[in-house]
């Protein structure tokens, strides 16, 4: 099945995706109402990154992607690999394989 690649997807796949997702974030702030943008007790800030619990729902990593990993162990974020077929990425076989190896590599972070 083949689709089309979006500049987000392309971008948090280079980026390791939360990046992406929190410039995304930033860059819609001043397009949010004033009550939205109003800071509360509720609220996340930078400061809460280290304490705050953060899921990935959607990267494409192919190989050991140790390194990736490694930054999302620092983070704190899990992550859930994708497999697709599409002729840009690994055939749904290595795919597969490697998700399992994540998933046994780094268990409770990586699905």
């Amino acid at each position: 099945m083949r689709g089309s690649t979006s500049a987000a997807g392309v971008a948090r796949r280079r980026s390791g995706g939360w990046l992406a997702a929190l410039a995304a974030t930033a860059m819609s702030w001043p397009c949010l109402p004033q009550a939205a943008q109003d800071a509360s007790p509720a609220s996340y800030t930078m400061a809460d990154f280290a304490r705050v619990a953060k899921i990935d729902a959607h990267v494409h990593l192919h190989g050991s992607a140790d390194r990736f990993m490694a930054q999302a162990e620092r983070d704190g974020v899990r992550v859930l690999t994708i497999n697709v077929d599409y002729p840009d990425f690994p055939s749904i076989t290595e795919q597969q394989r490697d998700a399992i190896s994540l998933r046994q590599r780094y268990p409770g972070r990586a699905a």
